[in-house]
């Protein structure tokens, strides 16, 4: 955040091994892979992360750690971050973004299906490298 705004968002899918972590590791996970991808401008600089999963407040507090977390652990103390407690209901915006629907298109019109034009455009352009071409009738709502 900066002025309390957000400047950059990441997400990546799950790998097939990730699957079976638990929920503690998942989120310590996502945020060895913000530094990670974020490490040319973090590192050597004050950083504040905000989670809303608790107990990842506590990480550093915790007497007994899996090797995988203990490792994890050891790249957080490479950085001056601080890990603060932001609630879900609180950050909107974020909420928001993992909830969105997905649409799904099982079909594309009638138009765009049988339509000449979009043959000939790409065909003009080819031809014609030095004009633009037209543009398709066709949307998908």
């Amino acid at each position: 955040m900066q002025r309390d705004k957000v400047i950059a968002y990441a997400s990546r899918q799950l790998k097939i091994h990730e699957k079976n972590y638990t929920m503690h590791d998942l989120e310590l996970g996502d945020v060895v892979f913000a530094l990670k991808i974020w490490r040319h401008y973090l590192y050597g600089t004050k950083c504040t992360i905000f989670t809303d999963h608790k107990i990842l407040h506590h990480i550093f507090d915790q007497k007994e750690l899996n090797m995988r977390q203990r490792r994890w652990v050891e790249l957080l103390n490479d950085y001056d971050c601080v890990i603060k407690y932001h609630p879900g209901k609180a950050n909107v915006v974020a909420d928001a973004l993992s909830r969105k629907e997905r649409v799904n298109v099982t079909s594309l019109p009638d138009a765009c299906r049988n339509s000449d034009r979009n043959s000939n455009s790409y065909s003009n352009s080819v031809e014609n490298k030095n004009q633009k071409a037209k543009p398709s009738s066709c949307s998908l709502k």
